[in-house]
């Protein structure tokens, strides 16, 4: 889901607590993705900003979209079972397996 989201290898999500986010200008606006999420996007220039599962209390937040994203380190692999044979970054990371199936 996130490569075709993205059209890149892999996303770098940062999940928060739902209730922490606000938005300084206008809320991203949204499409529905599959059967169990949403994502949200800049409606001025398409730039992907959120991945939002149904019945969640947390929302993912696509790292480089933050002014410092220098700052945050990656905790674990999400859906690591997708991983690209060619992909190498965050091996060293504990996995965590999607098992929703879409």
């Amino acid at each position: 889901m996130c490569r075709r989201a993205t059209g890149s290898a892999f996303a770098v999500l940062c999940w928060v607590e739902r209730q922490t986010v606000s938005w300084e200008a206008e809320a991203p606006a949204l499409r529905r993705s599959s059967p169990l999420a949403s994502r949200g996007f800049c409606p001025q220039c398409g730039t992907p900003l959120t991945l939002d599962y149904d019945g969640s209390s947390e929302i993912a937040l696509h790292g480089g979209t933050f002014d410092e994203p220098n700052s945050l380190r990656p905790g674990y692999n999400y859906g690591a079972e997708r991983r690209l044979d060619w992909v190498c970054a965050g091996t060293d990371l504990p996995n965590h397996v999607i098992t929703e199936r879409w």
